[in-house]
């Protein structure tokens, strides 16, 4: 009986140590968990950061776009800045043209022809030198004014030139190249006469008159360049006077004058004197 005591004593004895062993495992264990768990965190982080700097790398950042400096615009010369200008003696009309070509002289003729001529005037260059694409630079440019009598269009002169048929004979003329011609406030109709006399020619056909620009070289087939000299000249021309003739060719200047225009029509001068000249069966009524 003595002897029970003691051993169950000595159990007792026992059992601290391996409570002890058990916690120490228990922590152990804790402290491996807690490693794996650091461990896995680093791993997650890192594979994170890692992604995202290969995406990163991948992405092509976007150039920036460029810009193209706008061209300054340098003002075109005017050709004819230096030109002479010539004005029609009574009013009607006036161009410019180059006082010379290649040291020739261009001279200037304002003379009528014909007896029903209302203006003309001859700009004439003489042969001075070749043109390097082969051609003469000597031409002669008339410009003439005639009254429209018979009262066509620019389109019935077209018409009109379209079916022309040449009668036989050593002084026939053709008609080639017809088309229609626009330069400044010439709007006609353009062609090359082909015969005895071959030149160029532009008709243009307005209320009361009819322009004719009459221009020729060594040959009907004018060069390069005195063609764009003469297409120049032409695209200076421009009317001076805004004057029209009346539609019964009556003015009606008797007591009392009913509107302001009728008076100020009356007592213009400047209009009676070109009235009388250009529009035909101008009359005036007092």
């Amino acid at each position: 009986m003595d002897n029970q005591p003691q051993s169950s004593s000595s159990a007792e004895a026992q059992n601290p140590p391996e409570q002890f062993s058990q916690r120490s495992s228990i922590k152990r264990s804790w402290k491996k968990l807690a490693i794996i768990y650091l461990i896995v965190v680093i791993l997650l982080y890192g594979g994170v950061y890692l992604f995202s700097s290969v995406q990163k790398s991948s992405i092509s950042p976007t150039p920036a776009p460029t810009i193209n400096p706008v061209p300054s615009l340098t003002p075109t010369s005017d050709e004819t800045a230096g030109w002479k200008i010539y004005t029609d003696p009574k009013g009607m009309f006036l161009f410019k043209y180059p006082a010379s070509i290649n040291k020739g002289e261009v001279k200037i003729f304002a003379e009528t022809l014909f007896a029903d001529t209302v203006a003309e005037v001859r700009v004439d260059h003489p042969y001075s030198s070749i043109y390097p694409d082969g051609g003469s630079d000597a031409f002669t440019l008339s410009i003439g004014v005639w009254k429209n009598k018979r009262n066509v269009t620019t389109e019935q002169v077209k018409a009109e030139i379209l079916s022309y048929k040449p009668p036989p004979g050593p002084y026939s003329v053709t008609y080639e190249d017809i088309k229609d011609y626009q330069s400044g406030v010439i709007k006609g109709v353009y062609y090359i006469a082909i015969g005895h006399q071959s030149h160029q020619e532009i008709q243009m056909a307005t209320k009361n008159f009819v322009y004719t620009f009459y221009f020729n070289s060594e040959s009907a087939e004018t060069s390069g360049t005195t063609k764009r000299v003469i297409d120049k000249i032409l695209s200076t021309f421009t009317f001076v006077q805004s004057y029209t003739c009346l539609e019964r060719n009556t003015l009606n200047c008797m007591p009392p004058l009913n509107f302001d225009s009728q008076q100020q029509t009356c007592n213009n001068k400047d209009y009676l004197r070109w009235a009388k000249t250009n529009c035909p069966d101008f009359n005036i009524v007092y």
